[in-house]
């Protein structure tokens, strides 16, 4: 429901309640939004998925900011090492929107690693994607071929390397 506010203490209850860790930020408000088309959105990622064992898909998770370090992405995000490895080569991806996506916008936590003790400062605005686009072959109809000659489109390109 787009213009929908929730607070982040009901939306993390339904991460809690499954055994993850709550997204965002106690004290907050969750808006549920819809990404336009044309709209870019950027994902952390692995280099590589395929040879990672992951899925050739975008996360469930994106923002609309670029970030100059995998340390700056780690902390705006609190991206754990229980999330993306750390010492795993990762990238900035860009995906331009062609079909509307409904998404929550909401400030992320802060969260605490239990393998490093860390903890990451959280904060930066991100967008939780709500349609079940981060699978194959799904999310090809949501985002812009990149100008592949094949029919199914992979992930190739990134924006940015981190490390």
């Amino acid at each position: 429901m787009k213009g929908r506010k929730l607070s982040a203490e009901a939306v993390n209850m339904d991460f809690v309640t499954k055994g993850n860790y709550p997204p965002y930020q106690f004290g907050s408000m969750v808006e549920d939004i819809e990404i336009g088309v044309g709209e870019r959105l950027y994902c952390i990622e692995y280099l590589n998925l395929t040879q990672m064992g992951k899925r050739d898909a975008p996360g469930a998770w994106m923002g609309r900011q670029l970030f100059s370090s995998e340390q700056e992405a780690r902390e705006a995000f609190s991206i754990l090492p229980e999330f993306k490895e750390v010492g795993q080569p990762l990238v900035i991806r860009e995906y331009i929107v062609k079909k509307p996506l409904q998404a929550r916008l909401g400030i992320a936590s802060s969260l605490q690693s239990p393998t490093n003790g860390h903890q990451y400062a959280g904060g930066g605005p991100q967008i939780e994607l709500l349609n079940q686009v981060n699978y194959e072959p799904a999310w090809v109809d949501y985002f812009q071929h990149q100008g592949f000659t094949d029919k199914t489109e992979t992930i190739r390109n990134y924006v940015k390397k981190l490390n």
